[in-house]
């Protein structure tokens, strides 16, 4: 029954991330379309079934998170407002749900966008991301054995080919130890682990397991941060550039925008609204410092960490994990 308990808990949490996210960007361009006079026309462009969607998110956090239902139409007016005075443009024609509009399918392809705002022949980009004060903001999910490759496109394709070749079999030798710990009998990766009980989430894991699985993340830090050192000798210039993807700025006219809050007395409070461009960050790519952490590492560039954290996609018996990267601006 307590393993149940903890699975429900660990589900609702991602559905609050889910949903909280969905119903955001949603009232975001609602109330922008309503600060341009065009809520009418927004919500005309949308497809039908969002609306039975949105309708059962909003149930699910009225039963479980109702701070955040409450919450979020405050949180949505305060982002509106903010992202209006930072890009100073008078009138638009509308704004759009990147993807979920009846007039217009977007093609992503890896980019960020969330909003876009339509105004005469031009569009302005929006991401749209809600954080808790203080925190790092995710900005990119990249898988492990494309990571190399396809965010670092000048870098030696030996060094993906070694470096996957690496993480497989440490990945091997991570289950090896495992079953070594509980007394079990080896045949092939984790075949038989969850069969046998024993749990397949890092949070539920025994503090010997930990032990392991933390030095299983550090031996692939540590092999990313060698690589990527080895890259930043080479060039800082490209090394630089290689970044932006990481941080969110797939595209060069993108705008990131990020609401922060804070949880006081299990409510939800606005804190504040950061919004840039690539061309409001002052990257100087003689400040660029690596440092490398127990389960993460972390690239500054002057008030801007990027982190990039080894993470299992869900269960960690399997092998396809993703390098989460992250975003602070201090």
């Amino acid at each position: 029954m307590e393993q149940v308990a903890n699975d429900l808990h660990k589900n609702k949490d991602a559905l609050l991330n889910e949903y909280k996210g969905s119903l955001f960007e949603f009232l975001v361009a609602k109330k922008i379309a309503s600060l341009y006079d065009l809520e009418i026309n927004f919500l005309d462009g949308l497809h039908n079934d969002l609306f039975a969607l949105f309708s059962q998110q909003e149930d699910y956090l009225r039963n479980y998170f109702p701070a955040y239902l409450t919450s979020l139409p405050e949180l949505a007016l305060h982002t509106a407002t903010e992202l209006k005075i930072k890009l100073g443009i008078s009138k638009i024609d509308n704004v759009m749900l990147s993807g979920r509009n009846r007039a217009r399918s977007i093609e992503q392809n890896g980019d960020e966008t969330d909003l876009i705002l339509l105004h005469g022949k031009k569009e302005t980009n929006i991401s749209l991301k809600l954080s808790k004060k203080g925190s790092f903001t995710n900005t990119k999910s990249a898988g492990v054995k494309s990571f190399f490759s396809k965010y670092f496109p000048l870098i030696d394709p030996a060094v993906q080919i070694e470096f996957t070749r690496f993480y497989e079999q440490e990945f091997i030798f991570l289950a090896i130890r495992m079953f070594e710990a509980k007394g079990l009998e080896y045949f092939d990766t984790f075949k038989g682990w969850e069969e046998s009980g024993y749990p397949v989430l890092p949070g539920e894991l025994d503090k010997e397991l930990k032990k392991i699985l933390r030095e299983f993340y550090e031996l692939i830090n540590g092999k990313i941060y060698f690589y990527l050192e080895e890259e930043l000798k080479k060039s800082k210039h490209n090394f630089l550039k290689c970044l932006l993807p990481l941080m969110g700025f797939s595209r060069e006219d993108l705008f990131q925008m990020t609401t922060y809050y804070n949880v006081k007395n299990s409510s939800i409070v606005y804190h504040q609204c950061d919004i840039y461009g690539i061309g409001d960050l002052e990257l100087n790519e003689n400040e660029i410092c690596l440092k490398k952490n127990e389960t993460s590492l972390e690239i500054k560039i002057g008030e801007i960490s990027l982190q990039l954290r080894l993470k299992p996609m869900n269960k960690f018996i399997h092998s396809s994990y993703k390098i989460n990267c992250a975003v602070k601006i201090s």
